[in-house]
């Protein structure tokens, strides 16, 4: 029963909140476009307020071309409505304090909204290798590790997706993959297929779950992810020569890094080079305190697109994204290989990272390739 009144309220705050976003959207392009608010509008205004959230509950139960278009249009509808309200704000700004003539700012309007949509589409299916090399005097030997963060497979990008970023991972030749959370997306009918292509790595991988496997069901996705090459670290770490790799579960933080590596001491005479794997990127003091020389996490998207990665930057601080030290240890936060939400990118773009730990080098850096391997 708590649970059934959770969701209710749950559901019920979303639909207010999008159903009054919805209605200052379309009120202004009544006004804007000229056209009436007929009860015909008004249903499709409360369709669209609850289109996303019907997307995501009846992605678990159904599956096929059908549902998969009904979701992904559901998502595209949301950036859509994102783009108009921010416009509008911005419309609303102007009109109140030089004025907006409607004859000019209705065209203007539809056309800002059109280019950013377009350019958010074609951006968010250009992935990009992002090169790190960090310093490692623990290490005699570079070595190259691939990380793959928020592929979030699903509905919007599928096996074929993750068929695409294992070429690219091939391509590369790492020596270890590190795959840092949500693999999985969300609700959707998930089959031995779906995580299939993972097989294809050349690679040992290595997998901590995030939090959308939590909302996959970790009942759901782990057994089929389990049946692939890749190896999940829940709470542990395992030993690969001179590199220990520590896997903790999101929700936990850097503190139960220490416990793991307690109840895991290095072999005797040995200074291991450690990885921590965390979806999220906070902890990077604790993981410090550990002994962790490098952190590898994901999650924030870098705030996907605009004006979100801004808000990123005020959550996580400088954390948000891309290489980070403190006093000695390296936190790399992924800005994630898909998308989460609308299939949008803008200010920011999709990425698998090459990290080179070497033990040549003294100072850290970052480079990117756009050449993306077919």
């Amino acid at each position: 029963m708590r649970r059934v009144v959770q969701f209710l309220g749950f559901f019920l705050t979303f639909f207010l909140l999008s159903f009054t976003a919805h209605m200052y959207i379309f009120m202004h392009l009544s006004y804007l476009l000229r056209f009436p608010l007929t009860p015909l509008v008004w249903a499709f205004v409360v369709f669209s307020s609850i289109w996303f959230f019907l997307a995501m509950v009846l992605g678990s139960w159904l599956a096929g071309p059908a549902m998969r278009a009904f979701h992904v249009g559901s998502m595209v509808w949301l950036g859509i409505m994102l783009y108009t309200m921010f416009t509008l704000f911005f419309y609303d700004g102007v009109r109140l304090t030089v004025g907006a003539p409607r004859e000019v700012a209705a065209p203007a309007i539809v056309g800002i909204v059109a280019v950013l949509t377009a350019a958010s589409l074609i951006i968010q299916a250009l992935v990009r290798v992002r090169e790190v090399d960090i310093p490692a005097p623990k290490l005699g030997r570079e070595v190259r590790l691939v990380q793959i963060s928020d592929a979030h497979i699903g509905d919007i990008r599928g096996r074929r997706y993750l068929a695409k970023l294992v070429r690219m991972v091939n391509a590369i030749a790492p020596d270890l993959v590190l795959i840092t959370g949500d693999l999985a997306d969300g609700p959707h009918r998930y089959d031995e297929t779906t995580f299939a292509p993972l097989n294809d790595l050349k690679a040992p991988v290595l997998f901590t779950i995030g939090n959308h496997e939590y909302y996959a069901g970790l009942e759901t996705v782990l057994p089929f992810i389990a049946k692939t090459k890749v190896r999940t670290l829940r709470n542990e770490v395992v030993d690969l020569g001179d590199l220990r790799v520590v896997g903790i579960d999101d929700g936990h933080d850097g503190r139960l890094a220490a416990k793991v590596l307690a109840e895991a001491p290095a072999p005797e005479g040995k200074d291991p080079y450690t990885i921590l794997m965390y979806h999220r990127p906070v902890g990077i003091k604790h993981a410090h305190e550990a002994g962790v020389d490098l952190m590898l996490s994901g999650h924030t998207h870098a705030g996907q697109f605009l004006p979100f990665p801004l808000l990123a930057r005020l959550i996580w601080k400088r954390w948000y994204t891309g290489l980070r030290e403190y006093q000695g240890t390296y936190l790399y936060a992924s800005a994630g290989a898909g998308t989460w939400g609308p299939p949008f990118r803008l200010g920011t773009r999709s990425e698998i990272a090459l990290i080179r730990l070497n033990g040549g080098i003294t100072r850290p850096a970052v480079s990117v390739s756009d050449v993306v391997p077919a």
